[in-house]
């Protein structure tokens, strides 16, 4: 109606005692994240947020496990919330009530440990430390700031779609080291063999044509690389 309204965590805005106050308490016990809203400077209610872990982010999150990833969990929302995701998702570890300052030393405490660092994130409180880390990816349905501080905008905004981004990855770079070994491995051997006068031209112009066809069709066996949905 024109009145001027304002939604904020607890910590930011404050709740006052009462029935309020008792809401967040319950919400919170339950591993919900609470957010306050005032309306002319008077608290008119709190609201429950909860994330809810799907399938396919529990089939994500046990890929990069067995890829030898460690995934942590760092987050902004209430204790209680993110230590049920943890758990649920099966991740030891994990940091809530973590502020943006706080993301980035956090990926810069790893760095300087000797760690690689990807961040997988979508907020504006993200973009810090998309920035910071060795490898970021920022869901496509995120806020422009993330996106533009991130390596790769994923379309798909869930878990399954980043560890699909790795995997690809890790495939293109064996399939790249595999025509490298072929490329140099064909010319170290048939150049001797083209000085000594054993290899004439037309066998040589063979050979080359089938080297390049033998690259291109080992890369085409990317296009036959499976999302973890499709498994």
């Amino acid at each position: 109606n024109g009145e001027p309204c304002s939604i904020g965590t607890p910590n930011w805005l404050g709740v006052p005692e009462g029935v309020l106050a008792q809401a967040r308490e319950e919400y919170e016990s339950n591993g919900a994240s609470v957010v306050v809203v005032y309306q002319d400077a008077t608290a008119v209610g709190v609201i429950a947020l909860s994330d809810e872990v799907t399938p396919e982010t529990q089939t994500a999150v046990q890929s990069l496990q067995s890829m030898g990833i460690l995934p942590i969990v760092v987050s902004g929302d209430h204790h209680a919330a993110v230590q049920r995701v943890s758990e649920q998702l099966e991740i030891e570890k994990f940091f809530a009530g973590v502020t943006p300052e706080q993301k980035l030393e956090f990926i810069t405490d790893l760095q300087n440990q000797g760690q690689v660092v990807a961040m997988v994130g979508d907020g504006i409180n993200d973009a810090a430390a998309l920035g910071k880390a060795h490898f970021s990816l920022a869901m496509g349905a995120g806020t422009d700031v993330a996106a533009s501080a991130s390596d790769v905008v994923l379309l798909r905004s869930d878990m399954v779609a980043a560890v699909d981004a790795l995997r690809l990855s890790q495939a293109t770079m064996h399939t790249i080291r595999l025509n490298l070994v072929w490329a140099f491995g064909y010319n170290i051997a048939a150049i001797p063999l083209a000085m000594l006068g054993l290899c004439n031209p037309m066998v040589a112009s063979a050979a080359m044509a089938f080297s390049s066809v033998f690259v291109v069709s080992n890369s085409l066996r990317l296009r036959k690389f499976k999302s973890l949905e499709s498994k």
